[in-house]
């Protein structure tokens, strides 16, 4: 008797396995989207997330659900699984057929042969172990895979958050040599310090500016490569720049950050007798010393 079918399998199978470890060792939730139900629950609990503000752990969360390259590794345990089970499967027969016609007339004669091999019996143990050896290593490959991009999003969220504080210090430092600045042209004014003191106080403001800018330019790289790792590149609405910027809501204290090119405020800090004024964009204004954390689009809170 012969039998002729086809295989399925189940494309989780194997990514049970990667979820589990994965969750053992960074406590995290991965999810493999299939465009079942589950992924719009893995929606509404991306967007619950990024709702309110996003602790180092949460970014990283929200990376591993909603990261479309991440997406596309795991599509290499249903390589290797349909790898797995072919090797378990026999060739396929071939079959061949042939009419004769009589010339001198009489019944169609036909000819019908199956031909399979055979050796493919023995051959399926072998070829088994085979290809369960490679799907094993690809769960392992796929499993090392997300920890890594799970270490690489928390070093972006770290990496911003930094960006963010620096830029922050300086521009502490530029309202504090702005203020001394004013009190040097007073004094050059008076007589007190010659031109030379009054030119290098002007050139340390001057770079203090450069040193400004540079700073607002790495916040705005890092904010789009955290975005990128945790898959916002689709969710920015108009007006705005989608991402993070750092703020807190720990012991009462605000960190007010800046959400888009409508909400940026400046300072401007004359000089008297110049002519000119310097001025200085108030990126963020911590009103008390806090434990920093960030929020999703940029947005200030309490």
């Amino acid at each position: 008797m012969l039998v002729i079918g086809c295989a399925t399998f189940d494309q989780r199978a194997g990514f049970s396995d990667v979820s589990t470890t994965v969750e053992a060792r960074s406590g995290k939730r991965v999810v493999w989207h299939l465009g079942t139900e589950l992924d719009a629950q893995v929606a509404e609990e991306v967007h619950a997330l990024l709702a309110d503000t996003l602790s180092a752990d949460e970014a990283v969360q929200v990376a591993l659900l909603n990261n479309r390259e991440l997406q596309a590794v795991y599509a290499e345990l249903g390589v290797a699984q349909a790898d797995l089970v072919q090797a378990g499967l026999l060739s396929n027969p071939v079959f061949d057929g042939a009419a004769f016609f009589p010339v001198a007339g009489g019944p169609v004669k036909l000819d019908l042969s199956v031909a399979v091999s055979f050796l493919d019996i023995f051959y399926i143990p072998l070829r088994s172990r085979v290809a369960a050896a490679r799907f094993e290593n690809a769960k392992l490959q796929v499993t090392g895979a997300v920890l890594d991009f799970a270490a690489t999003v928390r070093a972006a969220f770290y990496r911003h958050q930094a960006n963010e504080q620096r830029l922050e210090l300086l521009q502490t430092v530029g309202h504090a040599l702005a203020a001394s600045f004013d009190v040097t042209e007073r004094l050059h004014e008076a007589g007190n310090i010659t031109d030379l003191d009054l030119a290098r106080e002007r050139a340390q403001v001057e770079e203090a500016k450069v040193q400004l800018r540079a700073a607002e330019v790495t916040v705005r790289e890092s904010q789009a490569q955290l975005n990128t790792v945790m898959g916002l590149w689709e969710k920015r609405p108009p007006g705005r720049l989608t991402g993070v910027s750092l703020i807190s809501r720990k012991n009462g204290c605000r960190l007010k950050g800046w959400s888009g090119k409508h909400s940026a405020r400046a300072s401007t800090w004359p000089v008297p007798g110049s002519g000119w004024s310097w001025k200085v964009n108030r990126w963020a204004s911590l009103e008390r010393p806090c434990s920093s954390r960030v929020i999703p689009g940029g947005g200030s809170g309490t």
